[in-house]
């Protein structure tokens, strides 16, 4: 019988075992120590429950090993956002993009802190699937979340590029290296951007505004006003304008001004930066001459 009651005892404590590792495992994976996290998981055995799977697989998620998520999560059924949002991502990851949409979808319905990240992935996974309108309405819908991220202004001008709309994709690249993301002066050469510059800033998006501090130290008004007559100078010469538009974001502005003939220019301007060209009050001009 001792033998019995020995292994009686043994088994509970094996559990006991499994459960202490499992307990160290989510504490070091709260407070994000995640390699730690993974050590103890490593010391339960094979024959795993859902929740030790699901935390494996969290931490595997946060460490970028993409590949053996699936294996953890496929059959887990009821898998919570971060479960969810690990297995999108392996799908993603080995291009079973389908099955990543779907994920994505169920994700948009519960999670709302993250909702713009979740539309910027789904574009990306609409846009491997070839279905580049979804990718643009999808990166749009992260843009009314968030204006003026980088990445995904980047996004969808990769997008407009791929739907052969170049003015909008030069536009898009160019706010977003303004903005801090460096793939979009290396995309904006590659489409030759620069050198039609002109044709594509009224594209970048900003907002319309009918009133701006004055920017140009030439011009002695303290605000400038859209329908208000200016002296445009530029590369020595001048021209008589209207303030058509400005369209501003938090990199800069963009000018649309009407010369007496009807020639429509835009122009560029960064706060921070000299350009060659500026504005002046026709009023303030008239005044001195």
């Amino acid at each position: 019988m001792r033998p019995l009651i020995l292994l009686l005892i043994i088994l509970p404590l094996s559990g006991w075992s499994q459960n202490k590792h499992y307990k160290k495992a989510l504490a070091k994976y709260e407070v994000g120590k995640f390699d730690q996290a993974l050590a103890h998981l490593d010391r339960i055995n094979d024959q795993q429950g859902d929740d030790v799977k699901l935390l494996r697989a969290k931490v595997l998620y946060i460490n970028g090993q993409y590949l053996q998520i699936q294996g953890l999560l496929e059959g887990i059924k009821n898998l919570d956002d971060d479960g969810r949002l690990a297995l999108a991502t392996s799908y993603y990851d080995t291009e079973q993009y389908e099955k990543s949409r779907d994920l994505w979808k169920t994700l948009l319905e519960d999670d709302d802190d993250d909702k713009a990240t979740i539309y910027c992935n789904l574009s990306a996974t609409f846009y491997h699937m070839a279905d580049v309108d979804s990718a643009i309405y999808y990166t749009q819908r992260a843009l009314e979340l968030e204006p003026y991220n980088a990445l995904f202004i980047f996004n969808l001008g990769v997008a407009y590029s791929s739907n052969e709309e170049g003015a909008k994709a030069c536009a898009h690249y160019f706010l977003a290296d303004k903005l801090g993301n460096p793939d979009g002066a290396n995309f904006s050469e590659d489409e030759n951007c620069p050198s039609w510059k002109e044709q594509w800033l009224r594209q970048i998006p900003g907002q319309h505004v009918t009133q701006l501090s004055n920017i140009f130290p030439n011009n002695n008004e303290p605000v400038l006003s859209i329908n208000e007559n200016y002296i445009f100078e530029e590369a020595g010469g001048k021209k008589q304008v209207e303030l058509l538009d400005m369209n501003r974001s938090p990199a800069g502005v963009v000018f649309k001004l009407a010369t007496e003939n009807g020639e429509i220019i835009y122009r560029w301007f960064e706060f921070d930066k000299q350009y060659d060209w500026t504005l002046k009050h026709l009023a303030a001009v008239s005044s001195k001459l």
